[in-house]
C-alpha cells in the first residue's frame, strides 16, 4: 500500500481554512508561510500537515499580533520570544481598554 501525502492547491487550502487565496499568496511573498512545494505547472501545493502552522499564524493575527512579530517568533520559537510579544500585545490591549473605558464614561455622562 502506497502512503501518499495529501496536498491541496492554494484555493483548496484557503477554502479549508476559510481564508482568501490572496492571503496565502501574500504570506508566501513575504516569507511568512510558504507552500510545501511548487509544481512544474507553477501551482502552489500545501500539505494538510501545514494546517497547524497556518492556524497558529491565523490565531496570532486574530489576537492582533503584527506580521513582523509573528515572523520573528516563527524564526526563533522559544518561550522567551513568545512572552515578549505576548507582553507587548497585552500592554497594547490594556491601553486600548483604558481608552475605551474613558470614552464610554464620557458618552454615558453626555447621555445623562
Amino acid at each position: 500500500m502506497e502512503n501518499k501525502l495529501k496536498v491541496m492547491t492554494v484555493s483548496e487550502f484557503a477554502k479549508f481554512h476559510n481564508i482568501n487565496t490572496r492571503t496565502l499568496h501574500y504570506y508566501d511573498k513575504i516569507g511568512l508561510f510558504s507552500p510545501m512545494y511548487i509544481g512544474e505547472n507553477n501551482y502552489r501545493y500545501y500539505s494538510l500537515q501545514q494546517s497547524i502552522e497556518l492556524e497558529f499564524i491565523l490565531m496570532f493575527r486574530e489576537l492582533g499580533f503584527s506580521i513582523s512579530n509573528i515572523k520573528m517568533y516563527l524564526e526563533d520559537c522559544n518561550p522567551k520570544n513568545f512572552l515578549k510579544i505576548a507582553e507587548d500585545r497585552l500592554d497594547f490591549i490594556n491601553k486600548e481598554i483604558n481608552k475605551l473605558n474613558k470614552l464610554k464614561s464620557i458618552l454615558e455622562n453626555k447621555k445623562e
